[in-house]
């Protein structure tokens, strides 16, 4: 199990990262996302299971790096479908062309599946703070991403 580290950057339009990748499971994604650096960063190899949270930009990156024996959690909060029901339509057209990709839209605060090897959350983790996915019980969220990592 990897250590994680969760990072606070900006938050991103939903519906113009799901356009960037509804065309194919493996699709051209933007430099600036620096999908492969993230991908080596988070230390992703074929055969783990990781959870995006708030999926999106780089979902079909970390589908590729795991592979068709690992999985990824596409978690589409309950609370970004409310606001975007068209991120769960994308997610969901990308799962049926990548196996590998299993999508939820749980509320944020629920736990994850056990046995992960990693959890990324991509420019969202503030949004736990204010009215767009919460105010959530940030506190029993990292609780549950450490659960979920066995950490």
């Amino acid at each position: 199990m990897r250590k994680l580290g969760l990072s606070v950057t900006l938050a991103i339009s939903i519906g113009a990262a799901m356009s960037a990748f509804s065309q194919s499971a493996a699709p051209t994604v933007d430099p600036a996302w620096k999908a492969s650096e993230v991908v080596e960063f988070i230390g992703l190899k074929k055969g783990d299971k990781v959870a995006d949270i708030v999926a999106g930009r780089l979902t079909a990156s970390l589908a590729q790096a795991v592979g068709p024996s690992g999985k990824v959690y596409a978690v589409e909060t309950a609370e970004v479908v409310k606001a975007h029901p068209e991120a769960l339509a994308h997610m969901k057209a990308l799962a049926s062309q990548s196996p590998n990709v299993i999508v939820s839209e749980e509320p944020v605060a629920s736990a994850l599946p056990s046995g992960l090897d990693a959890v990324f959350i991509r420019q969202n983790y503030h949004d736990l703070y204010d009215k767009f996915m919460g105010p959530a019980d940030v506190p029993a969220f990292n609780k549950a991403v450490f659960a979920a990592t066995g950490n």
